[in-house]
């Protein structure tokens, strides 16, 4: 079982016992986030995808540590002019371990696309002609969690 859920502005595709490295949410070492904001869920042939959000969804996460990230460096350079800059940042971030993911499949869900693996193939080939996935790679190499993904980013 996977999905697909929407924290700090972005979207990760967990499953029970992956560990994610995002950006800092409040919380001490040791306790359970819980993130309602659910975009997709899915579990072998069932695959739910919500408008915006899957009703009754729900993956919680244990906080394992909360730290920086490793250093970028900015250099900033203006030709001729004698101009040079550098500077470094180090991104809070927190580090979670994935625990459980609850849907409700069996209720009726509002708002919500259920899609079938032959509706993706289907949506592979739509997009492949729109040329929007990678016009290098045959369409027979996306498999159905790309194929998840990116009718996420492109919804």
């Amino acid at each position: 079982m996977y999905a697909v859920l929407k924290s700090v502005g972005k979207q990760f595709k967990v499953s029970p016992g992956d560990i994610m490295k995002i950006d800092k949410i409040e919380g001490n070492v040791g306790d359970t986030v819980s993130f309602k904001d659910i975009v997709a869920v899915g579990n072998g042939d069932k695959f739910e995808f919500g408008s915006p959000a899957v009703k009754g969804a729900e993956v919680s996460a244990k906080l394992l540590h909360q730290t920086r990230d490793d250093k970028i460096r900015v250099f900033r350079k203006n030709r001729r002019k004698h101009f040079q800059r550098t500077k470094g940042h180090r991104q809070y971030i927190s580090i979670l371990k994935v625990m459980s993911i609850k849907s409700l499949t069996n209720s009726p869900i509002s708002k919500s696309i259920l899609v079938s693996p032959s509706m993706i193939s289907f949506s592979i080939v739509y997009f492949k002609s729109l040329a929007v996935l990678d016009p290098d790679v045959p369409e027979y190499t996306y498999n159905c969690n790309t194929a998840v993904l990116k009718l996420i980013i492109l919804f």
